[in-house]
């Protein structure tokens, strides 16, 4: 190789680097600025700032008003009982009444936690709305009907009805959410 060819090499490989370099170091990709409707109350107690960006437009989404919503990190307690009795790994989880809830995420991305909250503001539609209920700690109500923890728990998790609901939605919701945010 000629002293020239190796000059043209190593300006290109300088290159390759400048270009990897400049790629890694580009800031994050922020959500479209949008106005947020102010009739839902968020408070975010994660380190992902953008999930309550996320939810707001999801409650817009669904026409949800006059929610409350806590968001905290998933721990690891939650997680590993969900494992226990579903054999899945669990990205969020959502509890709550008509009008108040708490959301347990995992950590997650800006775009990657866009489903699973989709899936999740399905759940709080179903809680708003009464048709799903959490009657007592062993008790729930799935459309008027009160079924105990261990016939849910004999139930597939996926195949529980507001499960299939959830996730029949869950992409529908997430691609409108996705529109307005990017």
């Amino acid at each position: 190789m000629s002293s020239k060819q190796k000059v043209l090499l190593l300006i290109a490989a300088l290159i390759i680097i400048d270009l990897i370099i400049w790629i890694a170091t580009l800031p994050p990709s922020y959500y479209n600025k949008i106005a947020l409707p102010s009739d839902n109350i968020i408070k975010n107690e994660t380190k992902m700032p953008y999930v309550d960006t996320v939810i707001l437009v999801g409650l817009e989404k669904q026409s949800i008003t006059g929610v409350s919503v806590i968001v905290k990190s998933l721990t690891d307690q939650i997680k590993d009982k969900f494992q226990a009795e579903n054999g899945l790994e669990l990205q969020a989880t959502i509890i709550g009444n008509e009008t108040q809830f708490v959301l347990y995420v995992n950590d997650m991305g800006r775009k990657e936690c866009i489903l699973p909250l989709s899936h999740e503001l399905i759940h709080l539609h179903q809680y708003h709305t009464g048709e799903l209920k959490i009657l007592n700690p062993t008790q729930i109500m799935w459309k008027g009907v009160e079924l105990d923890q261990k016939i849910v728990l004999s139930v597939p998790y996926k195949e529980r009805e507001w499960e299939k609901v959830a996730f029949e939605m869950e992409k529908s919701l997430g691609n409108l959410i996705e529109k307005d945010l990017y």
